[in-house]
């Protein structure tokens, strides 16, 4: 009996969506500035992750909210459409 071994390893490919495709965005909801953003502007995590902020302990502490909506990082197609 022979024991045949196999390997896989991931491949890295890069995303047509870009850097946005996993990047959550908060909305500021306290009186209280973070990361420089006042009251109802938004903010990445990525920006969060960088001033070495947890997002999870600005939630807790009702300072942001989790936004419905991350800005859109897909372009409408342009071609083959007709008006």
């Amino acid at each position: 009996m022979t024991h045949k071994e196999s390997h896989f390893f991931p491949i890295v490919t890069e995303s047509r969506f870009g850097d946005k495709e996993n990047q959550m965005a908060y909305i500021v909801i306290s009186d209280r500035e973070v990361c420089g953003k006042k009251k109802g502007e938004s903010i990445t995590d990525k920006e969060l992750v960088d001033a070495g902020v947890s997002a999870q302990a600005l939630i807790a502490a009702n300072h942001i909210k989790a936004s419905n909506s991350v800005p859109p990082s897909i372009k409408p197609a342009t071609e083959g459409v007709t008006n």
